[in-house]
């Protein structure tokens, strides 16, 4: 479904759900809720439309892609979303972010309610915005952004005002709510996901620890907890548990005595040739070498 099947009118717009075709094309029997969009009176880069959407149970959108940047953060409930090969859930408080041309279908099995902007790409905005999503954003994106939910909630409410200063602030109130999530994603200390995921392999690191195990705990497809490792550490979860049993290797061949066979098996290495083979690559020396130097 192509962005050509866009509702027409520059003023913003409410539509009730049994009022003409609304955005995308949906007919009413499947938007079922509050829709509001706001396609602003003044051009505001770099905004094509914000909206706010309130969608009833056992909601669905089939799969669509747009030309422009789809940002939306869910106010109550939950809803999924599925593009690139996996299924996403979110949950009240996290946001996603699609680039442009990424087919994607949606659905809701609660009431859902979200706060949404269309960015245009390349739009060379004051607070450049659009430049951040294009260089830094190389696929679907999800955030946890309940720090600044009751903000969102709050911008939420402008939709029910019709006039153009309530176009301006609800523009300007996004540019802030987006600069802070681009700060979020930017933070290297941020996510909960990476504090989560290193207590779950500090945990389970003298165990068998398999990619599969995790993306059960986390409730996450694997393909999905793999690109959110890959994001946030660089590597894949299994290279993340080994650098992590390799730095608490090295903690203890410094600070004890215990036999490097018993150091091996405390961080998870069944054989200890292995451990060493792995430490020597990583390290530059073996445990032996590294124990004398310390």
């Amino acid at each position: 479904m192509s962005d050509a099947a866009m509702h027409s009118g520059e003023a913003n717009v409410y539509r009730s759900p049994c009022e003409e075709t609304l955005a995308h094309d949906l007919n009413a029997r499947q938007y079922d809720g509050e829709y509001f969009s706001h396609r602003p009176y003044l051009s505001v880069p770099p905004y094509r439309k914000l909206d706010y959407n309130r969608r009833t149970p056992q909601w669905k959108m089939e799969s669509h892609s747009h030309n422009y940047w789809q940002i939306f953060v869910v106010l109550s409930g939950s809803c999924f979303i599925t593009c690139e090969g996996e299924t996403v859930q979110l949950g009240t408080g996290e946001a996603s972010i699609l680039p442009p041309g990424i087919p994607h279908n949606l659905w809701a099995e609660e009431d859902y309610a979200q706060l949404g902007a269309a960015v245009q790409p390349q739009a060379g905005d004051a607070h450049n915005i659009s430049a951040f999503l294009d260089e830094n954003i190389h696929g679907h994106t999800v955030v946890d952004f309940s720090s600044s939910l009751e903000e969102c909630r709050r911008t939420a409410a402008l939709f029910r005002k019709n006039n153009p200063m309530a176009q301006l602030s609800l523009c300007a109130r996004m540019d802030v709510l987006l600069l802070d999530m681009f700060s979020i994603i930017e933070s290297d200390n941020y996510s909960p996901f990476l504090r989560k995921m290193d207590q779950y392999l500090m945990q389970h690191m003298a165990e068998h620890v398999s990619v599969e195990e995790a993306a059960r705990e986390f409730h996450f497809s694997v393909s999905h907890l793999e690109k959110l490792c890959r994001h946030y550490y660089g590597c894949g979860m299994i290279a993340r548990l080994t650098h992590l049993r390799l730095e608490r290797a090295c903690l203890m061949l410094e600070s004890s005595a215990y036999p490097i066979k018993e150091i091996a098996l405390a961080v998870g290495f069944r054989n200890p040739a292995h451990f060493t083979k792995v430490f020597k690559r990583t390290i530059g020396v073996t445990p032996e070498v590294f124990r004398a130097d310390s």
